[in-house]
C-alpha cells in the first residue's frame, strides 16, 4: 500500500504553504482578532478555489481539502475555511436556486457562510 502523495497533491500543498506563509503572518492573524476572521484572506481563498474545493464538480477529493486545511492550520489562518467548505457543499447540494446562488457567491469569497 502506497501512502505517498501524488505529484498534484504535493503541488497543492506547496501552493497553499507558500500562500499561507505570505498571507497569514502572525501580525495579520492578530489584526483579524477583533472581527474574528480576515475578510481579505477569505476573499483570496475564494479566488484560489479553496472555498469550493468540496463541490462535486471541483475535481478535488476530501484528501485534497484536508491537505489545504492542514496548511491553513499550520499558519493559524484567520478564515472560516473548513466551515465554509462544508456549508458551500451543503448549499450547492440542496437543489434550491437561492441556496445555489448563495453557494456560488460564497465559493468566490464574496459572501461568508458557515454552519450554525
Amino acid at each position: 500500500m502506497n501512502f505517498e502523495l501524488a505529484d498534484e497533491q504535493n503541488q497543492l500543498v506547496d501552493m497553499f504553504r507558500k500562500f499561507f506563509s505570505q498571507e497569514s503572518s502572525m501580525d495579520r492573524v492578530r489584526a483579524a482578532e477583533p472581527l474574528g476572521f480576515d475578510r481579505d484572506l477569505y476573499r483570496q481563498l475564494g479566488d484560489m478555489g479553496a472555498l469550493s474545493i468540496r463541490l462535486p464538480d471541483s475535481g478535488f477529493t476530501l484528501l485534497d481539502a484536508g491537505l489545504v486545511l492542514e496548511e491553513a492550520g499550520r499558519m493559524l489562518a484567520s478564515a472560516p475555511l473548513a466551515e465554509a467548505m462544508v456549508a458551500i457543499r451543503l448549499l450547492a447540494a440542496s437543489g434550491d436556486e437561492a441556496a445555489g446562488e448563495l453557494a456560488a457567491s460564497a465559493a468566490e469569497g464574496a459572501t461568508v457562510v458557515t454552519l450554525a
